[in-house]
């Protein structure tokens, strides 16, 4: 060994000493070994200010530059690590960031050193980090805070914290270590198994207590990998206190870490690692990673080391590794880029087994394949109008949708009782063409799809190329890549009518799970097939009532036209009636015009015509034409038929009908009283209201005068009741006989002469009142002659 110090003099020891030069030195031993050197060379000089001696000072420092490099070793873990590690002064200052810092928050750690640690926290989480401070300053630790952060960029993320205290060499507490841990996409993941697992539930109570299951496993899971964490966060924690203490926990950590060189070739390797992969750690370094990895995925590691060549950041790939005796997993390389004090650079991989994850995401797909069918399944049903394209539509989606080789649908011949294939989507190439399946219970019915029709329920096979069940099947499978089936009835009316065959290339695709979708599957299809078949027989039935329909409504047309020929003859029987009260309404007027007229002339001849004799004259001449025009208009008016329902009030329409009758009425010295309680307003047809009044009007004065009533009178009473409009006609002409009363409004019935009315008048009152206006027409003998009472 060299001596670790060497000491020349050159002259006498006088003056001051005064360093010249240093210098870091390599030197070879006598073995050939390699060791560091500080050489120094000082100066000193007398009174007068010249140098009188040198003294050159060589000091062996191996040891400090070897613990400089594992120091550098370990902070390149630390500046390599995944989770952010920060410094802070207790006054809450920034005085370190690593590169897992500024990764996850965004800031350099020239933006950020010298900060205050409030950049990075919202408002609302200030308070939580004082209290944490507060326990730090009395040398406390805190691990595991589930917070949220805010990034360089303004987003908030989920992270979790480690705080523990920094101490110096006196035991006193001078700053805080912070480790930072994102997990913003693990909360994402669990709010996307929350979802998951909510669709999952919906679609059985079953399936729901599985998927609760599954997530009391993930968070089992979840509680491992916290614990993990936390021995990471405890290795860097060791790591500033003890250098040997972090090389202990880098060997025994829980996660496997590799290192690589930029030919994949292994240079340092953990004791986890090693256990991972089966192979004593000395045999490992050295040796190709590339060795390890399965066959297929070898190209994967050559672009996952060719990347690391090209960029300078994290590279993630996941492929399958083989351990010792021949057991494969699936694994993710996580690995990262260091650089030497001396120039090389190496990877540092973490290997996480994540072949537990990989069989839960398959098994979640293939659920998520068929959830899919089932989903679009019913959208099929809401739009088939019937079974062929029902069941077309169920095989297109299968296939489509779920990702399956061949699906097909078979029906049930009940007068052979063999099964046949009507439609199919997907891989057939002349699978299914001449495919004829007995359904009876015998030995050859022991295949899945004629079990499956024969006892109404679902048949699995996941090895069809071994199932005794499919031998006759087996050979044409194998062709096209079959591996798995299911065969699964459907039902009509209760019945097991056919079966829907679906085929995988998968081995074992139809786990426990899926039996319970299919179930629910056939479930729907058999309650489409039975609103098919409910629909036809209503189609049937309704194409039955609409023809029983059209007999009836041809029957109401010949009555609507018998009834409308009986409106006519009303009506042609009212305008005989009409044109007789005209005549006598003008006979009177026509009369005075011609007396004035006959006057203007002898006026003239007398010589007394004069200017205002004139004007008076053509005035009460004007009075009496528009007095005549006016009952023009009234007798047109009350023809004109009415086309909806109006707003009327009662009084007018029974003053516009008395107008238009009174003449004939004082002919026959008839005298008409009305009595009004009330002035009600009724929603109907007024023509139509004011023919019924004219009916029963003309009818009385008949009545009166064949009776010959020395005091002919006819009462009209109007009046509410009960939210109703009343009008009653009386007359005094001694009533209606009782052998008659109840055919009185029958069609064509009177007891009049022929030469004074066709028995339709009452007929078609009864009718308007209460068919067209909803109302009521009633007849009695009452007060020593008829009455007549009117309610709408």
């Amino acid at each position: 060994m060299p001596k670790l110090l060497s000491l020349l003099l050159l002259t006498p020891r006088r003056g001051r000493k005064r360093a010249m030069f240093e210098k870091e030195l390599i030197n070879k031993k006598t073995n050939g070994e390699l060791y560091y050197e500080l050489a120094s060379l000082s100066s000193f000089k007398d009174a007068s200010g010249s140098i009188s001696n040198f003294v050159a000072v060589k000091e062996d420092i191996t040891e400090r530059k070897r613990m400089e490099e594992r120091l550098q070793f370990l902070a390149s873990i630390v500046e390599s690590s995944d989770d952010a590690i920060i410094g802070e002064t207790l006054d809450g200052f920034i005085t370190s960031w690593n590169w897992g810092a500024e990764k996850i928050y965004g800031y350099t750690s020239e933006e950020i050193n010298g900060r205050h640690f409030s950049t990075l926290i919202p408002p609302d989480h200030l308070g939580e980090v004082m209290q944490i401070i507060t326990k730090i300053k009395s040398g406390g630790h805190v691990n595991s805070l589930e917070t949220v952060r805010m990034t360089k960029a303004g987003r908030q993320i989920h992270v979790s914290l480690t705080f523990s205290p920094i101490i110096d060499s006196t035991g006193k507490v001078t700053g805080v270590s912070v480790i930072a841990h994102d997990i913003t996409e693990r909360k994402k993941a669990e709010k996307a198994l929350q979802e998951s697992e909510e669709r999952l539930r919906r679609a059985h109570d079953e399936l729901e207590m599985r998927v609760a299951e599954r997530t009391a496993q993930l968070e089992k899971k979840q509680k491992e990998l916290e614990m993990q964490n936390r021995k990471l966060r405890e290795m860097h924690q060791e790591l500033e206190t003890s250098l040997d203490r972090y090389w202990d926990l880098y060997n025994f950590a829980p996660l496997s870490y590799v290192t690589l060189d930029d030919k994949g070739v292994i240079q340092d390797v953990n004791l986890t690692g090693a256990r991972l992969l089966g192979i004593d750690r000395n045999h490992l370094i050295g040796m190709p990673f590339i060795c390890c990895v399965n066959s297929g995925d070898t190209q994967t590691f050559l672009n996952h080391i060719q990347r690391h060549n090209h960029i300078e950041e994290e590279v993630v790939s996941e492929l399958g590794i083989t351990i010792q005796g021949g057991k494969t997993l699936q694994a993710q390389l996580y690995s990262v880029p260091v650089q030497y004090a001396t120039g090389q650079t190496v990877y540092r991989t973490a290997i996480t087994d994540i072949t537990k994850r990989k069989l839960t995401e398959e098994k979640l797909l293939r659920l998520n394949r068929l959830y899919a069918v089932l989903c679009e399944t019913n959208q099929a049903i809401v739009r088939s109008v019937d079974r062929e394209s029902l069941f077309h539509e169920i095989c297109r989606v299968t296939v489509e949708h779920g990702g399956f080789q061949l699906a097909w649908i078979g029906l049930l011949d009940e007068e052979s009782d063999v099964i046949k294939p009507v439609t199919w989507s997907g891989t057939n190439e002349g699978f299914i063409d001449d495919i004829r399946i007995p359904a009876k219970e015998e030995p050859k019915s022991t295949r899945p799809v004629g079990s499956a029709v024969r006892e109404g329920t679902i048949v699995i096979s996941n090895d069809l190329i071994n199932d005794t069940r499919a031998i006759p099947w087996q050979k044409e499978a194998m062709k096209r890549g079959f591996n798995s089936s299911a065969s699964i009835s459907f039902k009509l009316n209760g019945k097991a009518v056919g079966v829907l065959n679906i085929y995988s290339d998968e081995k074992d695709f139809f786990s426990w799970q899926f039996v319970e979708l299919l179930q629910q599957m056939a479930t729907d299809i058999s309650f489409a097939l039975d609103n098919i078949d409910r629909e036809a027989r209503r189609r049937k039935a309704e194409h039955s009532l609409r023809e029983e329909t059209a007999e009836r409504l041809r029957a109401m047309e010949a009555l609507r036209k018998k009834d409308q020929l009986l409106m006519q003859q009303n009506r042609q029987a009212a305008m005989g009636e009409m044109i007789g009260n005209i005549a006598h309404q003008w006979r009177q007027p026509l009369n005075t015009l011609g007396l004035m007229l006959q006057q203007m002339q002898v006026f003239y001849d007398v010589g007394k015509f004069s200017k205002d004799y004139f004007d008076d004259s053509v005035k009460k001449s004007m009075e009496i034409i528009r007095h005549m025009s006016q009952t023009i208009d009234d007798f047109r008016n009350f023809f004109k038929p009415d086309k909806e329902y109006v707003e009327f009030e009662v009084l007018e329409v029974v003053t516009k009908t008395l107008s238009l009758i009174e003449g004939s009425f004082n002919d026959q010295r008839i005298k008409i009283e009305v009595n009004l309680s009330d002035d009600p307003i009724i929603n109907g047809h007024p023509n139509e209201y004011a023919q019924v009044l004219l009916n029963i009007l003309v009818n009385a004065r008949d009545a009166l005068s064949e009776a010959k009533v020395a005091d002919p009178r006819v009462t009209i009473t109007i009046c509410r009741e009960n939210d109703k409009a009343v009008v009653t006609i009386n007359d005094n002409a001694g009533g209606v006989s009782e052998d008659i009363m109840d055919k009185i409004f029958d069609p064509y019935f009177t007891t009049k002469g022929p030469d004074k009315g066709t028995g339709v008048g009452l007929f078609m009152s009864k009718t308007i009142i209460e068919k067209n206006m909803k109302g009521r027409l009633t007849a009695r003998n009452f007060d020593g002659g008829a009455e007549f009472r009117i309610e709408v």
